[in-house]
């Protein structure tokens, strides 16, 4: 297979992912405005990563709004062990599934990764979630996570964020290969900082290794970055209707709305029952959980009334969208079982989901708590997904 890159723009947000199809991970570059921010996200068994396996898949196509690349591959010799991985873009978030599936005698001498990377530029501080804790960085810095954090949140000299989440199948990253849980090192450069992410390191496994059980593995994972461009602001909004939700999952009365709303609702009112709640050692808290389908349905019924009877209009989002860790299995479907997770990528694939819906007549801005705020990924809510063309005209495009 000869190499072709595949490149992913977004038309207003001055973002470029590359891939290529002789490379079956994620991103191999991220540039914002010109200027390199991440190469190499790899996931890899003992050192052979994206570019040194066999290739079985590597594609970049459009749906619902969002461009998608998928990828797999195998490893060159031994045990046919390897990876799948997607990454779904839209707005400013990529993200990211990658499926480890292990064979039989396969032998682990090093280790394993999943979505290490490179952060270029002069990286000044980094802030994890959710204690926000900020960590000035320097040069020959190293920072070793043995527990994996919410979100890392790496802020350049310019005042530029980048954002690595940790996916919303926490219980997963906590278990990893079954053989102690998934850890981080960040090592700090002049230039650059190299993000690693072990889902097993090999310390003492000698000259024959170690064989993790065979099975397959998934991890989900999101990056999200500064795109000031794609942010809506409050003080550009006109002045606002409340409306209240109505009980039993009725939604939202619009008769009465103008021809051009502009209305605000608080999903954190949404008829909800006890399932619905964010849990912590089986006690209810005030938040509804994102991961949760009925709290997903509540919020689109809200989404497709004003879809359907307006093309344009301005949406505030008064609460309810700010991320949380639950343990209530049901949630990801493991009913009767405490099951950590936590649902900001449930609030950004509502969001990209709601976007398309709407269309791009509609304005909308989520108010977000301090410190949430900070976070690009949040900050991009409902951003212009940036890939609303057919998927079928999409794959002929890239081919």
């Amino acid at each position: 297979m000869g190499s072709h890159e595949m490149n992913v723009s977004h038309p207003t947000g001055g973002w470029n992912i590359l891939h290529r199809n002789d490379s079956c991970g994620g991103p191999l570059e991220l540039t914002v405005d010109g200027q390199l921010v991440i190469s190499g996200f790899n996931n890899s068994f003992d050192g052979v990563g994206n570019d040194g396996m066999d290739v079985k898949k590597s594609h970049v196509y459009h749906k619902s709004g969002v461009a998608v690349f998928e990828g797999e591959g195998v490893l060159p010799s031994g045990p046919e062990s390897g990876v799948w991985t997607s990454c779904r873009y839209s707005g400013n978030i990529a993200r990211v599934t990658a499926d480890f599936t292990v064979k039989k005698e396969t032998v682990v001498k090093e280790g394993i990764e999943c979505g290490s990377m490179t952060l270029h530029g002069k990286w000044t501080s980094v802030t994890v979630v959710p204690n926000f804790v900020k960590t000035d960085l320097s040069d020959g810095q190293v920072l070793h996570y043995e527990e994996l954090p919410l979100a890392w949140i790496f802020e350049r000299e310019d005042g530029f964020k980048f954002e690595i989440d940790t996916g919303f199948d926490l219980w997963r990253w906590q278990h990893s290969m079954d053989m102690g849980g998934a850890t981080v090192d960040v090592s700090v450069f002049a230039d650059h900082v190299d993000f690693k992410r072990h889902l097993l390191v090999v310390t003492d496994g000698g000259e024959e290794g170690v064989q993790p059980p065979t099975r397959d593995y998934r991890f989900c994972s999101q990056l999200a970055w500064s795109t000031p461009t794609l942010y809506a602001k409050e003080a550009d909004m006109p002045e606002l209707t409340h409306l209240e939700i109505l009980p039993k999952g009725k939604g939202i009365d619009v008769k009465a709305l103008s021809e051009k709303p502009a209305v605000s609702v608080d999903f954190s009112k949404l008829t909800a029952v006890d399932s619905m709640h964010v849990t912590h050692d089986g006690a209810l808290q005030e938040a509804l959980c994102w991961e949760c389908n009925n709290t997903k349905l509540g919020a689109k019924r809200i989404i497709r009334q004003l879809a359907a009877k307006y093309a344009e209009g301005f949406l505030l989002i008064e609460g309810g969208m700010t991320p949380s860790v639950c343990d209530n299995g049901k949630h990801v479907d493991r009913p009767g079982k405490t099951v950590p997770h936590w649902d900001l990528n449930g609030i950004t694939a509502f969001a990209a989901w709601a976007r398309r819906c709407l269309g791009d007549g509609w304005k909308v801005v989520v108010k977000q708590p301090k410190p949430w705020d900070a976070l690009p990924s949040l900050q991009g809510l409902f951003a212009e997904n940036g890939f609303e063309i057919a998927q079928e005209q999409a794959e002929e495009d890239m081919e």
